[in-house]
């Protein structure tokens, strides 16, 4: 019922607080429709539920918050949201309080209120908000708009996903009333913020009461791999057996659709196409039947797949917290769920992003220091919109600290004083490897299983030695045994054997017809 245009729409409100009125009707009916068709397994949600909150968040002293901001900082899976619905809730409903729950998508607003049906919780949208903000306009004096007196009446504030405040300003300069809503009432209630990336929040709310952060385990990634070139994407992928499900993220739309057309079984989710079948599949039973998901961080927040055969995450995108948040999205069920990590180093990228920011930075410093607004303006707004200042030319803050975060980031790799891989690193507590020895590996599969059976005279060697390329303190090793060994360790069902008829010939014979060529790289 809801097709093409209608998904779009969806988008349009859920992304930015200046859509139409109409938009806005329209996009909460289609997710109250959503939530009937779901009721029927509301009881495999909460079963699915509980099994995803295995882990219970242990808050400690929640009976005796008084009025302020408090930060949960906890990784995805750790049962911030099971925490709130059923540990926080039965205290807050018990005191006779008003709790309302904010989520950053309508999906995730949808799947919280199957979560927690039969309480009595209200949910909004940081969006929807943000939208009757917008109408109401700021009233002068210092008043609140009518919105937020509506407020008024809730006692607890719970804020989930609240990176979205800093993360989506970079498109949607409104993030900025949530700001001014935590301001507003953090004297006065008891204000929650939810985040598994909490870096920004941390940093711009100096005085955030910060409760026990939980430290995130990653023992479920077997290895982790990056890439120089986006064309090894391809080799990834081909060298997957056909039975193990891949998810990969990317941040160029154009790429992830040319990819989804050169691998049949897959398939390509994006902002405008929500409304297909598999994003419904995938809210509903948290899998998907392709072999291969290709997504946009449009599954980011309040998707989660919980599959075991997923055992392969591809991420192209060079922002730590989008990076995390869309490896959050595979959750794990039990010790032997567990995943391949690679992920993208692109530093033309990397430094295109700092040479933006960089300049960003250099018209804020112009900005604090200038004293002449119509100066300021002629310099750097003539005839050009910058995503830093509003209309009136007031800094736009949510804007302007994700923009100074990511600068620091990206000059720190630009300058050379850490790496992008060392990043993911040193946040994963993971060992790190280049993919260049698994990409040899399929070149090298590729040209022997081509050549099974031919023999190699002694002259001809010299071919298959450049082939495996092996190199101890800069002199290539040319023995057959030495290859033999490398077959050995790297797990590739390939033999060279020596064949002794007139003159002593090597040949190519296949062990066995399956090789992961993603094993035993160091």
């Amino acid at each position: 019922m809801f097709t093409g245009q209608h998904g779009y729409l969806s988008y349009m409100l859920e992304s930015s607080a200046l859509s139409g009125r109409g938009f806005f009707v329209y996009a909460e009916l289609h997710f109250i429709m959503m939530k009937n068709e779901h009721q029927s397994n509301k009881k495999k949600n909460e079963v699915q539920y509980q099994l995803a909150a295995k882990t219970y968040l242990e808050v400690p002293n929640y009976q005796r918050w008084t009025a302020g901001l408090y930060l949960i900082d906890a990784p995805c899976g750790s049962g911030k949201s099971y925490f709130v619905f059923k540990t926080l809730y039965p205290f807050v409903h018990e005191a006779g309080k008003k709790m309302l729950v904010f989520s950053n998508r309508l999906a995730l607003k949808a799947q919280q209120e199957l979560q927690a049906a039969g309480l009595d919780i209200q949910f909004m949208t940081y969006q929807k908000l943000e939208f009757k903000v917008y109408l109401d306009g700021w009233a002068e004096q210092g008043k609140m708009s009518d919105s937020m007196q509506e407020l008024e009446k809730f006692d607890y504030l719970v804020l989930d996903e609240a990176h979205y405040i800093f993360q989506d300003a970079t498109f949607n300069k409104n993030t900025e009333t949530i700001i001014k809503m935590i301001e507003r009432f953090r004297t006065s209630k008891i204000i929650i913020m939810l985040s598994a990336t909490a870096e920004l929040l941390r940093e711009y709310f100096d005085d955030v009461i910060e409760l026990p952060p939980t430290q995130s385990d990653y023992s479920y990634i077997k290895e982790v791999y990056f890439y120089n070139d986006r064309r090894t994407v391809n080799k990834i992928i081909d060298s997957i057996p056909e039975d193990e499900k891949i998810l990969m993220f990317g941040d160029k739309m154009e790429r992830l659709e040319k990819l989804h057309l050169q691998y049949p079984d897959s398939v390509y989710l994006r902002s405008d196409n929500k409304d297909n079948a598999a994003f419904k599949q995938i809210e509903a039973e948290e899998k998907f039947e392709q072999r291969i998901l290709f997504s946009t961080k449009v599954l980011d927040n309040g998707i989660n797949l919980k599959d075991k055969a997923i055992k392969h995450v591809i991420i192209e995108m060079s922002d730590v917290v989008d990076f995390i948040q869309c490896l959050g999205r595979k959750r794990v069920r039990d010790e032997d769920d567990t995943i391949t990590l690679y992920f993208l180093d692109n530093m033309s990228s990397i430094a295109a992003r700092y040479k933006t920011l960089k300049d960003d930075m250099s018209m804020v410093s112009d900005y604090n220091t200038m004293g002449n607004i119509e100066r300021f303006r002629n310099k750097y707004l003539t005839g050009k919109k910058s995503e830093l200042f509003n209309n009136r030319l007031e800094l736009i803050l949510p804007v302007y600290y994700k923009a100074k975060h990511d600068f620091q980031h990206y000059q720190a790799i630009v300058k050379h004083d850490t790496s992008f891989p060392r990043l993911i690193s040193e946040r994963l507590g993971k060992k790190v490897k280049k993919y260049d020895s698994v990409d040899k590996n399929y070149e090298l599969c590729s040209y022997l299983s081509k050549n099974i059976g031919r023999k190699y005279s002694k002259r001809d060697r010299k071919e298959i030695i450049e082939i495996f390329d092996i190199r101890k303190d800069g002199k290539q090793l040319k023995g057959i045994g030495t290859l033999n060994q490398y077959l050995k360790d790297y797990d590739i069902g390939f033999e060279i054997i020596e064949i002794k008829e007139r003159y002593v010939y090597w040949q190519i014979i296949c062990r066995k017809w399956e090789y992961p060529l993603n094993k035993g790289v160091a």
